[in-house]
């Protein structure tokens, strides 16, 4: 029994530095990043000792190990030294998820993640609602060159609209971490009750505070998946995509989101629409200069450069792996997705959530350097594989 507590608590450790090492403020500004990455860094080496023999014993093992394997070639190949803790960190990331699959059986992944999550979206709503009232919690921060103002768990960068960032750099990171609890709560929790209705709503409602564009496709996506499943109605079932893309536009008028999306495309906040335009041109650009082991992290920027881009940042995950790793490391990330794409769960209507969600979710945002990445795509495999072959073979 106390070596089940053991297990559940440094299981539950890890998916808490994961989301906090995935683009949280936490992880980002002084003192609390090198305390961040020392305890990351902590619980993996124990883990990693804890698991002991089973770390062998498993599938994803060999998977883990390729993967480590080409980004030491590139790192080698392109005498990348002066990235070497890029690489080290790379690595790290991926132990780190790889050790929570271990670690955690299906149910427990699913729970430790929905309850972390539950409080960080209902924190992050106290903010939102009630800023101005929150003066003596409200600290400032310099980031990248931009001011953040942040209310206990909510806040936004200076000069723009305010938004939910709840713990992270940006809002749009948010949402992702809210789609994929989304998604957990609709295919892998059986109790339709009033409790699960009202953490769903909660979940949701923080998904439309972000007034992210990729989120508002995501809710409206998992909103239809929500009534395709709960309901036994083949009209209704038939109308749920149109109902759903409905009550999101709705949203979005209620929360007067349209004028921020008409900001990204024609506005103050083009830059952010032109980025992701050019981005993904960019990163294939200079991965066809050096498609086997890529240009190695180091060289990334001044490749782009080199090549006529001068873009703010990277946002497409898949092409900058293209361009950092090459091309079997791309193979390698996406190969969990072929493999389930494969296999016949019965539930065509996962696989479609799971791939749109991966397929959104990445092509916006980099994720190259964040231990989720990995962890959502194995978890997918590994939770999908487990729970709807429980259920339907």
């Amino acid at each position: 029994m106390l070596q089940l507590n053991y297990r559940k608590l440094l299981g539950s450790s890890l998916i808490f530095i994961m989301i906090i090492n995935s683009g949280s403020i936490l992880s980002k500004v002084e003192p609390f990043d090198k305390f961040f990455i020392f305890s990351s860094l902590a619980i993996l080496l124990f883990s990693l000792f804890f698991l002991n023999k089973k770390i062998f014993n498993n599938n994803f093992f060999y998977y883990v190990m390729l993967f480590l394997f080409f980004s030491t070639s590139s790192f080698i190949v392109n005498f990348d030294f002066s990235s070497f803790f890029s690489y080290i960190y790379f690595n790290v990331n991926i132990l780190l998820a790889y050790n929570i699959i271990l670690l955690l059986k299906t149910d427990e992944i699913v729970d430790y993640y929905l309850s972390f999550m539950k409080y960080l979206a209902i924190l992050s709503l106290f903010g939102f609602f009630f800023q101005d009232y929150l003066g003596f919690l409200k600290y400032n921060f310099e980031f990248r060159d931009q001011l953040y103002n942040y209310y206990w768990f909510y806040g936004g960068i200076d000069g723009v609209d305010f938004r939910n960032f709840s713990i992270f750099v940006e809002p749009g990171l948010f949402q992702i971490y809210l789609i994929f609890a989304i998604i957990l709560m609709i295919f892998f929790k059986n109790e339709k009750s009033y409790k699960f209705y009202s953490i769903l709503f909660i979940f949701f409602f923080c998904v439309f505070t972000t007034k992210s564009t990729s989120g508002y496709v995501l809710a409206a996506l998992c909103f239809a998946a929500l009534i395709i499943k709960s309901s036994k109605n083949i009209y209704l079932k038939f109308f749920s995509i149109p109902f759903s893309i409905l009550s999101t536009y709705v949203f979005i008028y209620l929360f007067d989101i349209k004028s921020n999306l008409e900001n990204k495309i024609y506005g103050d906040q083009q830059l952010s629409f032109l980025t992701r335009m050019k981005s993904t041109e960019a990163d294939l650009t200079v991965f066809f200069s050096n498609p086997v082991t890529g240009v190695g992290f180091g060289n990334y920027i001044s490749e782009i450069e080199r090549n006529g881009y001068y873009i703010d940042a990277a946002t497409n995950t898949y092409t900058q792996i293209l361009a950092i790793l090459g091309f079997p490391s791309l193979i390698l990330l996406v190969s969990p997705i072929i493999i389930m794409l494969k296999r016949n769960y019965n539930q065509s209507l996962f696989i479609i959530i799971v791939v749109m969600f991966l397929l959104i979710v990445y092509y916006n945002q980099p994720f190259v350097l964040y231990p989720f990445l990995y962890f959502s795509i194995m978890a997918f495999y590994v939770i999908g594989n487990n729970y709807f072959r429980r259920n339907y073979e």
